[in-house]
């Protein structure tokens, strides 16, 4: 995780200190989890809205904001539902398990989840933006 941090090179600009105290309790509120490290939770909350900059090369806003780390957890999310699908449905075949994750792993689902788990209010956005799927 630190090889990726530093990859990232995150580090908390001025003025940030409330909110990373602010994301480390919701955090540790929402899992019982006390993180060492706020970095990689504060670039989870970070819409590209918010860092889509004219003065950012192309590609470059990918580094600063969730989208890479979205990949990367719908992957996670996506391999844990299949082996348990897999284990609970032993004798089911590969179509009816496809389905079933498909009904569970889909952005309307998992925006239901995340409103109801409260993340829409700990995501940093530009709110001046044009972005309107926030509620």
């Amino acid at each position: 995780m630190q090889r990726i941090l530093s990859w990232l090179k995150l580090a908390p600009a001025r003025g940030e200190a409330a909110r990373d105290r602010a994301i480390m309790a919701f955090v540790h509120d929402l899992t019982g989890f006390r993180a060492r490290d706020v970095a990689i939770y504060r670039l989870a909350f970070s819409h590209i809205s918010r860092v889509r900059q004219p003065q950012l090369r192309a590609g470059q806003h990918a580094m600063h904001c969730n989208e890479r780390l979205e990949f990367l957890g719908d992957a996670i999310l996506g391999s844990v539902i299949a082996e348990y699908l897999f284990q609970k449905f032993a004798t089911r075949d590969e179509g009816f398990l496809t389905e079933m994750r498909s009904k569970i792993v889909n952005r309307a689902s998992l925006n239901d989840i995340s409103l109801r788990l409260g993340l829409a209010r700990m995501l940093d956005y530009d709110r001046h933006g044009n972005w309107s799927n926030r509620r």
